[in-house]
């Protein structure tokens, strides 16, 4: 009697939950279906699982997806990557890898581990999305770090192998190492390989690494920096020592000791003599900066808590200071609070070019939601008419999914604003927004359907200027015979027709002009009876021509007949044998033979 009168969808899904822990199925499911028929989400996708196994209900897919997909619309991230699954599989729906896709974005962008990994794979396999291994390791990275075994060893297979990254076997060896702890016997086994490989390696040919020693020689210390970053994560242990003493002493480059001390430590584990001279002649030094760096964090969260303090109280100025001082740690959430400051003006004039170079900073430091202030700072330049600037930052955020971002380029794309105009990559990113949840992005890529359709539905006559409007679609390159002049003529693309000529390529039956006795050539096939041929030559039309096609590619000369009921005449092929006609008045007329302005009832 007293669970008869729960009636909070809370308190009955929690009964259902009991209901299901002691096997009780029937039970379970009246007591979810009573909180999911109310618009409780977690009902909703607990009911769905029933519902797809068939505890305490038939078996039933489409009932599952059903609940899934209510309880998906109110965001409940769960629900959503179940969505996903069904439509991945065609399991209670219609299978749509880019419904997939779909739900499993809006799930990974809440943080669902799983989501995430389902959504890296989708870009990786090029399942509803356009194949894209860098999106795809960022997915699986997301997951990865949310401890999710199976895409922490997809990870370390693609920093292992460089796929949609440069290549960092200390990247994928710290992924193997996170799998193996979460029982991948795979990733246990891949990281065994990865040791032996790492400890084999040599200064082999590497060519990051030839390339920067060219650039050192010639004292390109900023473009020789990056390769030789990509040679050290490869192993190169002369990579790694000059990387690591460039960082250490700062000469030429940015100082950054922590980095500086950790290649150099790399290549002296692999025997690399002048950076172990360089570590042991630096000991004391190295060892006082790990001890000051250990009161340092305590000191950036002291003045990060003064910084807030400020700027609650709309001291910018001095919240500015603060936040500078306390990014010398490199803390990625303080470097964003930097840009979002800059980018507004707060304690500062407005500072797009700092306020991004913070932001890329905050980024390359593990931030993650970066797309929307990127966004905001491509409008400002937009607004300001630097498009190029406004359409770069544009992607950066675009390529993060952002909806209004990927809207933004779409649009760019499409009137050719800050680069040349491209209707195709317009539809595309119009899509990916319209995916994303971009209203304005479905509206237009409703209209721009709509308008394509309209000019896919007129032509222009390029004899006679004529407006042709058609029922359906003028497809490219087929020949339309125009009303007004009865011309012919193709369509190349919504702005352009062109005048049909002949081809010349000798392998189709030839035809004299009637008008300047010029050799024309038409397919036998596409001839007929009354066809009008154009000379390209004197580019004129005759009324009908002198040959039509009848059977087999033969050519017959035509006769003109003479209607001597209503004067109207035609012509006919010369060796048909007098076969009866009908006139357009509708007599039926034996054909005369004309020759030298005389009519014969039979063939001369």
């Amino acid at each position: 009697m007293k669970n008869k009168n729960i009636t909070s969808p809370a308190e009955q899904t929690e009964l259902g939950d009991r209901y299901h822990e002691k096997g009780d199925f029937a039970q379970a499911v009246h007591w979810l279906k009573k909180a999911a028929e109310q618009g409780y989400a977690e009902a909703q996708n607990k009911l769905a699982f029933c519902c797809r196994q068939g505890e305490g209900v038939e078996q039933d897919s489409a009932q599952a997806a059903h609940w899934w997909k209510q309880a998906a619309e109110q965001g409940f991230a769960k629900a959503q990557r179940n969505l996903g699954y069904c439509y991945e599989d065609g399991e209670g729906v219609e299978q749509s890898h880019e419904q997939a896709v779909f739900w499993y974005h809006q799930a990974a962008v809440q943080g669902d581990a799983a989501a995430q990994h389902a959504l890296g794979g989708c870009w990786y396999n090029g399942q509803g999305v356009e194949q894209d291994s860098g999106t795809a390791l960022h997915w699986f990275v997301q997951a990865a770090e949310q401890g999710h075994a199976g895409a922490q060893f997809i990870a370390g297979l693609m920093y292992r192998d460089g796929d949609g990254v440069d290549a960092d076997y200390y990247a994928a060896k710290e992924f193997f190492q996170k799998a193996a702890e979460n029982g991948d016997k795979e990733a246990a086994s891949q990281l065994e390989s990865l040791e032996e490989e790492i400890a084999a390696a040599d200064d082999y040919e590497n060519e990051n690494f030839d390339l920067a020693l060219t650039y050192l020689k010639e004292e390109k210390y900023g473009e020789a920096l990056p390769l030789l970053k990509k040679a050290a994560r490869v192993c190169n242990s002369t990579a790694q020592y000059l990387l690591g003493m460039f960082l250490f002493q700062g000469e030429n480059v940015e100082e950054d000791l922590e980095q500086g001390i950790g290649w150099l430590e790399r290549a002296a584990e692999r025997g690399n003599e002048d950076a172990r001279e360089l570590l042991d002649s630096n000991k004391e030094y190295i060892e006082d900066y790990w001890k000051r760096t250990s009161f340092k964090e305590e000191w950036v969260k002291s003045h990060t808590a003064v910084a807030r303090e400020h700027y609650e109280r709309g001291e910018y100025g001095l919240a500015l200071e603060m936040l500078k001082s306390a990014t010398i740690l490199g803390d990625a959430g303080m470097k964003f609070q930097l840009a979002f400051m800059y980018y507004n003006g707060e304690g500062t004039e407005p500072d797009y070019e700092t306020a991004e170079e913070m932001l890329d900073d905050a980024v390359e430091r593990g931030w993650q939601d970066y797309a929307p202030l990127y966004y905001e700072i491509a409008r400002k330049y937009h607004d300001k008419g630097e498009y190029e600037e406004a359409l770069r930052l544009c992607k950066k955020s675009a390529k993060a999914e952002y909806p209004d971002a990927q809207f933004m380029l779409a649009v760019m794309h499409y009137h050719g604003t800050g680069t040349p105009a491209n209707q195709k990559t317009a539809v595309k990113w119009l899509k990916a927004a319209a995916k994303n949840g971009s209203e304005a992005a479905a509206q237009g890529l409703e209209a721009f359907k709509e308008l394509h359709s309209m000019e896919k539905r007129s032509a222009v006559c390029p004899w006679c200027d004529t407006a042709l409007e058609a029922e359906k679609t003028f497809s490219k390159n087929k020949i339309i015979i125009c009303a007004e002049c009865d011309r012919p003529f193709a369509r190349v693309d919504s702005n352009e027709s062109r005048r049909i000529g002949v081809k010349l390529s000798g392998k189709y039956p030839k035809i004299k002009c009637e008008f300047c006795g010029g050799r024309m050539e038409q397919p036998a096939a596409s001839l007929k009876y009354g066809d009008q041929v154009l000379c390209k030559k004197c580019d004129s039309l005759p009324d009908i021509c002198r040959y039509s096609y009848i059977s087999g590619g033969v050519f017959h000369k035509l006769a003109r007949i003479d209607c001597l009921h209503c004067n109207n005449y035609n012509f006919v092929p010369v060796d048909t044998g007098g076969a009866a006609l009908e006139r357009l008045c509708g007599v039926s007329l034996k054909p005369y033979w004309v020759v030298d302005g005389k009519t014969y009832a039979k063939k001369p």
